[in-house]
């Protein structure tokens, strides 16, 4: 019956926000565990949802709302992202809470492969932005390997090399050149 309630603070029930993180989940390709890890952030989402209402509710200028970190508490967010230290080492259930679905690799798995790749190829970038930029690519490549390895059955096709952070469009314009005297 409580279910049905509207909690004041939120204006939702509780079915609405069971629903809310549902989909978000979905959206954002989260995997759990075990289903008390689940319960675990559905309460961290529940409450980041309503920081998210009270902060929308002030109109203060902006608006907030929901992302991929929703389900981390701010000091779990501020230890992955902003290199604080503090929270469960890797291979904890909240390294495993961030395993990518289609790699199984963790994003600290992914961000240590991606640093030992820039080493190894001698990759430096003039600004973070590009770094980051650069680190996108790398996933989606990362991702894309895989699945192409994955489908040949142990055969490795897909592999990380000097290429690994060019999208398909740079690499084309830079190996194979469209010569514009050529019809």
């Amino acid at each position: 019956m409580a279910a049905h309630h509207r909690n004041k603070a939120t204006g939702r029930t509780e079915e609405e926000v069971v629903s809310l993180f549902e989909e978000w989940i979905v959206e954002h390709d989260k995997l759990y565990n075990t289903p008390e890890e689940k319960n675990k952030r559905f309460q961290i989402f529940k409450k980041s949802l309503l920081f998210i209402d009270k902060e929308n509710s002030a109109n203060r200028g902006y608006w907030l709302g929901l992302n991929p970190f929703s389900d981390l508490t701010n000091k779990e967010f501020k230890t992955m992202w902003c290199g604080f230290k503090g929270i469960d080492p890797p291979g904890t259930s909240m390294a495993a809470h961030h395993r990518d679905k289609a790699t199984g690799r963790t994003e600290e798995e992914v961000v240590s492969l991606y640093e030992e790749w820039l080493v190894k190829h001698g990759k430096l970038y003039n600004t973070l932005e590009e770094k980051d930029k650069r680190f996108q690519i790398f996933k989606d490549n990362l991702r894309l390997f895989d699945k192409i390895n994955s489908a040949n059955r142990g055969s490795t096709v897909g592999q990380l090399g000097p290429f690994t952070d060019l999208t398909n469009e740079e690499f084309k314009a830079m190996f194979f050149p469209i010569d514009p005297n050529r019809r």
